[in-house]
């Protein structure tokens, strides 16, 4: 294959991954030959797309079963991971199809997607739509500043520092779980609490109005009242260990 040929595949590519990943936030667990056909895309370039969006981890594999033709091949079905899906919400264009990829991704933001049609009852949907869009935008500035393509450690590493291929695998997905959690955590804080300018007297107020109205749901309220006492917690520690240093200045 010649150098130009090499470039407009990877440029095609490049164009590919953004057309899959919205795909995919808005219809669950699909195999590469049912994403080519429906986005009229050759297998080639959805098989290389794919592998190369596992390896930035912004798609996972959700369900692995046997193919419908050949029992004894396994065929692979693909979700978005919150990355993925953060890169979606970030693009304004996909605003259109909110709605749907919110009915569609519930488990992954389970205390906003999973409140959608609450925030449509009480009004405050499209300040959620603006805060999620402002969050995902500062995920996708820092996604791409610390992403690296997950590697494979080499063998001979793993058997120089006695290290079973399965035990780091297994101490990888346990840290990728907690990781997970920790980043649905920190986003859903983000839209419901902080991702407004406490200078600004029409944001002040916008925010006690959605406070108020998240009291009505348990769930909502329950997430709430956990985020400020555990600042409570670290400001009343930050403070006795002033207190502390003032003491003996």
């Amino acid at each position: 294959m010649s150098k130009d040929s090499i470039q407009r595949a990877k440029k095609e590519r490049s164009l590919t991954a953004p057309r899959i990943l919205l795909y995919l936030a808005q219809n669950k667990g699909h195999s590469k030959w049912q994403i080519a056909n429906e986005l009229h895309k050759s297998y080639g370039n959805i098989h290389a797309s794919v592998q190369k969006m596992l390896a930035y981890r912004i798609i996972k594999i959700e369900d692995t079963k046997p193919g419908a033709r050949n029992k004894k091949i396994d065929v692979e079905y693909y979700d978005l991971t919150l990355d993925g899906l953060m890169l979606v919400l970030s693009d304004k264009e996909n605003l259109d199809v909110l709605d749907k990829i919110a009915e569609t991704q519930k488990t992954i933001l389970p205390l906003i997607f999973g409140k959608w049609r609450f925030f449509e009852q009480n009004g405050v949907k499209p300040l959620i739509i603006e805060r999620l869009q402002k969050v995902a935008r500062d995920e996708r500035y820092e996604f791409f500043a610390l992403a690296q393509p997950e590697e494979k450690m080499d063998q001979d590493m793993l058997r120089a520092l006695h290290l079973s291929a399965s035990a780091v695998e297994k101490a990888h997905r346990i840290v990728c779980e907690n990781a997970d959690a920790i980043h649905q955590d920190r986003i859903t804080k983000n839209v419901l609490l902080f991702s407004f300018n406490p200078l600004l007297l029409r944001e002040v107020k916008a925010q006690q109005e959605l406070l108020s109205m998240l009291k009505r749901d348990k769930e909502l309220k329950t997430f709430v009242k956990k985020q400020y006492e555990q600042i409570k917690a670290r400001y009343k520690f930050d403070l006795a260990n002033i207190e502390t240093f003032l003491e003996t200045w």
